[in-house]
């Protein structure tokens, strides 16, 4: 491959990278020979969008964030990579080649062989000197508690008041934008005991978290709701909200995490126990955790005033599943459910939630669907579902996890628990809940 660097002079850290071919033979035999999938769908978009080669560029230092499908194929085995950073400073790319084949056996699924590109990290520093990071200033937050909400951009610099003219941020609720960036956090933030894990996680290093090093920052919206770690959350126990968490298992390690929350920890969540139904109720406000969506009917629905909705996963677990039957099999879900609750005699209005795919670390030398391009696609698939059905909000649990991929590879593998992840998708749901506005 050679490697090309374009960037943007006129403003700070964005940049693309085009990794080309040099072997222009193989490469034409490849775009017309090959086919990469059994899945008719999934090989005419590899074709058109990711191209015969998988390249999966990390970016770390001001900002962290991950790409394993390229912004565009360029064709002729070129790829285009975009980044449009929100924060200066210095930032170092890792590539890793993956070669995907899937093979013609009773279980089709890619065995993916990871290069490295480069012999170390490219080192960029794009940004003119008077464009300094941004981190949380330790001017605007008590040495003795750490308030999440000092990350959010409706906080001003230091230095500025509310005479010079900046206009403060919404709060985040189902009418914002709440796409952003994950940011360092300065050392005092990720030293101080109230963000720290419980001493009994600290010498059991496979109980780690790797939670800590960056914090998700939200340009359009402030999270300033009662729900976030380090805040009072007397108004969530006293809504009344009752929220069912239904489907997969990482629409139970969100009900395991607002559990965790709620009942008064500030620590990271370390554990979501394998279990088909949970529920709790913690003052005034009941949470429920439930597997199975055979049993829905309207006796069991009616008690709920939301309903959070994890779906895709297992067909890639453990079917690999072609694009168009995985699509029939969640559609059908995103329709009967809205279906049966508007024959529900109540006719209470709810939220209603959607999780995205979370990304699932490549595994390396196995055989596994659930990889980075196949959890993009269908994420894309069910981003559109969900806009054409009309009632499910989406959580965009593959944004918010694809940057901490490797460090889900630390842990269990497949759930984003003890990541830097878990935190702002646990603060979006309960955002578009609105069971903990002040």
């Amino acid at each position: 491959f050679t490697l090309s660097l374009a960037h943007d002079l006129s403003t700070c850290n964005s940049f693309e990278l085009v990794f080309s071919r040099t072997d222009s033979t193989k490469c034409s035999h490849a775009e017309k020979h090959v086919h990469p999938s059994l899945d008719k769908d999934l090989n005419k978009w590899i074709k058109s969008r990711l191209g015969p080669d998988t390249i999966s560029v990390q970016v770390e230092g001001a900002e962290r964030q991950l790409l394993d499908v390229p912004s565009e194929y360029l064709g002729n085995c070129s790829y285009a990579y975009r980044f449009n950073l929100m924060n200066s400073g210095k930032v170092w790319d890792y590539q890793g080649f993956y070669e995907p084949r899937e093979v013609p056996v009773s279980r089709p699924a890619p065995i993916l062989v990871r290069e490295p590109l480069l012999r170390r990290p490219l080192e960029l520093d794009l940004c003119p000197s008077r464009c300094a990071p941004h981190v949380p200033s330790p001017d605007l937050v008590s040495p003795l508690v750490i308030d999440e909400s000092s990350f959010s951009s409706g906080l001003m610099p230091e230095g500025s008041s509310e005479d010079d003219g900046l206009t403060p941020v919404p709060s985040c609720d189902s009418s914002t934008p709440m796409s952003g960036a994950y940011i360092p956090l300065s050392p005092y933030a990720m030293n101080h005991p109230g963000a720290s894990q419980p001493p009994a996680a600290r010498s059991a290093s496979l109980r780690r978290s790797s939670a800590g090093l960056y914090a998700y920052h939200r340009p359009a919206c402030a999270m300033d709701h009662a729900g976030t770690r380090f805040a009072d959350h007397a108004p969530c126990l006293a809504s009344g909200h009752k929220a069912l968490f239904l489907g997969d298992s990482h629409a139970r390690v969100s009900y395991d995490v607002i559990k965790w929350r709620m009942e008064g920890h500030s620590e990271i969540a370390l554990a979501s126990p394998k279990e088909l139904l949970k529920n709790t109720t913690i003052g005034n406000l009941g949470l429920v955790s439930c597997v199975s969506l055979l049993l829905m009917n309207c006796d069991y629905l009616d008690q709920f005033d939301s309903i959070t909705l994890s779906t895709g996963s297992h067909p890639a677990c453990f079917k690999c599943a072609p694009t168009v039957k995985w699509v029939e099999h969640v559609t059908a879900r995103l329709h009967a459910l809205p279906e049966l609750l508007r024959t529900c005699p109540t006719k209470k209005r709810r939220s209603l939630l959607l999780f995205t795919l979370p990304t699932f670390p490549p595994e390396i030398g196995n055989n596994d669907c659930r990889t980075g391009p196949r959890m993009h696609r269908w994420s894309e698939e069910l981003r559109r579902m969900a806009r054409e059905q009309g009632e499910w909000q989406i959580v965009d649990v593959d944004r918010y996890s694809r940057p901490v991929q490797d460090d889900i590879r630390m842990f269990d593998g497949t759930h984003y628990l003890r990541t830097d992840a878990v935190d702002p998708i646990v603060d979006e749901i309960i955002a578009r809940l609105g069971f903990c506005e002040k």
